[in-house]
Formats: structure tokens, C-alpha cells, sequence
């Protein structure tokens, strides 16, 4: 889930640079996505094809969303599961910058992008951002969550992917050579991280959600791999490079096959598993009366 980029970065800072960290230079110097670029990128998303995991996670929010809040704004909303799993609430509503997935939502939706959102201070008592703020470069972070902040009247719940290796889940691109993220990933965060991103703000809890049956990929595994031309397959994001769909396949050489042995026997016999996403529920401090401002 993610919404329209629509601000200027600052001066002298890329627009959507991946951290790709081990990569050349212009592997991690990534063009800023266009509205149509991330619009195409959400068409080809299975809409309401979740598998066990992911229809866990919109379990577990819907079961961890206050239940006090009757009036919900889900930003990156998507075709609306998550609003539709948080019970009967006098008003909840969507937003999303893609036209096909507003078009299967069944609540009211708007389309909308951060950090600009149409809507006044305080106008909604919970504000959920779910698989949206890991696709937003540094700056436009900082803006998005303080978007939030404002229009929200008492909490924030957000949900972002885990202590995620971003080197690991590079794809390569087959037209341009560029390295990206292969879901347009351009942040990680682990508890520590995400307790920080709405300063002034109590954070009641922090917590993983899902099975633990993920596993971070080392540093030297990844590079491991990336020095044999071993690169993630598929995913829904086009190069932010050039706009490409082409990835580079993957080898078939003898020495590239032993590679992806070795480190995938590696990977599940000594790598700890983990939860794949973690979720944060943000409160308003009481002293806050500004409206929707952070302090």
C-alpha cells in the first residue's frame, strides 16, 4: 500500500533512493515514481488474494484497534480489507492514490495522497497507515506522520514489515541494470525505530504481528548472492530507474546453483525466525489540544 509522492524533496536528495546497501552508484540512484508509474505497480496487485499470513495480519489489526474510536480514516486503504475487519463503526473511510483498488473498496473512499490529505484537523478518532511508510524516502516520511498526526483526533496505528533486510529483497533490472526493491521498499524498521516516528505521541504498544516464520537474510549472504547474480524475482514494483517491468532471470550456472543451495540450507537451519510485520498504536498526549499539530 502506498500513496502518491506529490512534495519536493530537498535540495540535493533523490527522491525514492533506495538502500541498497553493496550496490553501485547507480543502483541505489532511483528516479522518483510518477502517479501513473505507482499507479500500474498497484494494477498488478492481487486484489483480495491474500494469502494465510496476510489475512492473519488484517485479523490481528482489527482485533487491536480501539475499540472507542467510531470514526476511522485508513490511509493507503487499498480495496478496503483492513476497514472492513474493524467492526461496525459509525464511519469508516479509504483513501488511496490507485483508481482499480478504490473501484473494489465498499466504504466511502477518497482519492488522496500523503502528506496532503483533504480532510481538517482532527477529523477522525483513529487514523491506521498500514504497509504504506516503508515505500517513503526520509523526507517525505517526516511530512507523512506528521499528515497523520493531524487529521487523527486520538490515535495513530500504523504497520510496517519487520527488521526487513532491504539488500535482500532487491530485484535487478533487466532493461537498465539498476537494483531495486522488488515492492518499492525504501525503509526498515524494527520496535526501536518505529516508537520514534510521531514525536509528542505516547506509543501504548509495539508489537509483531503474524506467524514467526520469516527470516532476515545476513548482510554476507545477500552480498554473497548479488556477487553470483542472484537477485528476488517478482514482486509489483517497476524500476524506478527507467519504468521497466524486465528483471534479470535467475542464473543457471553451476557455481550460481551451489550459491543458492548453501545459503538457503544456511537461512532455515541458523537464521531465527520472526513475525513478518510489526504494528504501533499511537496516542494523543491529553495536553494536546492543537488540533491535529504535533508539538
Amino acid at each position: 500500500m502506498i500513496t502518491e509522492q506529490v512534495s519536493t524533496p530537498p535540495q540535493g536528495e533523490p527522491a525514492g533512493a533506495a538502500r541498497l546497501e553493496g550496490q553501485p552508484a547507480q543502483s541505489r540512484r532511483a528516479q522518483p515514481y510518477s502517479l501513473r508509474q505507482v499507479a500500474d505497480d498497484y494494477g498488478r496487485l492481487a486484489w483480495s488474494d491474500n494469502t494465510e499470513k496476510e489475512e492473519r495480519r488484517l485479523r490481528e489489526l482489527g482485533e487491536l484497534a480501539p475499540a472507542d474510536a467510531t470514526t476511522v480514516l485508513d490511509v493507503g486503504c487499498g480495496d478496503g480489507q483492513l476497514l472492513g475487519r474493524l467492526g461496525d463503526r459509525p464511519l469508516r473511510i479509504g483513501c488511496d492514490i490507485s483508481p482499480g483498488a478504490l473501484a473494489l473498496c465498499p466504504f466511502p473512499a477518497v482519492r488522496a495522497a500523503l502528506p496532503d490529505l483533504p480532510f481538517p484537523d482532527g477529523s477522525f478518532e483513529l487514523v491506521t497507515c498500514v504497509e504504506v511508510l516503508e515505500h517513503l524516502p526520509d523526507w517525505l516520511q517526516v511530512a507523512s506522520c506528521a499528515e497523520l498526526m493531524r487529521v487523527s483526533a486520538r490515535y495513530v496505528l500504523v504497520a510496517v514489515p519487520n527488521q526487513e533486510s532491504l539488500p535482500a529483497g532487491a530485484a535487478k533490472c533487466g532493461a537498465c541494470g539498476a537494483a531495486y526493491h522488488k515492492w518499492g521498499h525504501l525503509q526498515s524498521y524494527n520496535g526501536p525505530r518505529l516508537r520514534r516516528l510521531f514525536p509528542g505521541w505516547t506509543c501504548r504498544w509495539c508489537r509483531p504481528l503474524g506467524p514467526r516464520d520469516t527470516r532476515t537474510a545476513p548482510a554476507w549472504m545477500t552480498r554473497l548472492r548479488h556477487a553470483f547474480a542472484i537477485w528476488q524475482q517478482g514482486g509489483s514494483a517497476s524500476c524506478p530507474h527507467c519504468g521497466s517491468c524486465e528483471q534479470v532471470a535467475m542464473p543457471s550456472t553451476l557455481a550460481a546453483r551451489a550459491v543458492r543451495k548453501l545459503t538457503s540450507v544456511y537461512h532455515h537451519q541458523f537464521v531465527r525466525a520472526q513475525s513478518p510485520w510489526i504494528a504501533a498504536l499511537f496516542v494523543r498526549p491529553p495536553s494536546d489540544v492543537s488540533g491535529g499539530q504535533s508539538p
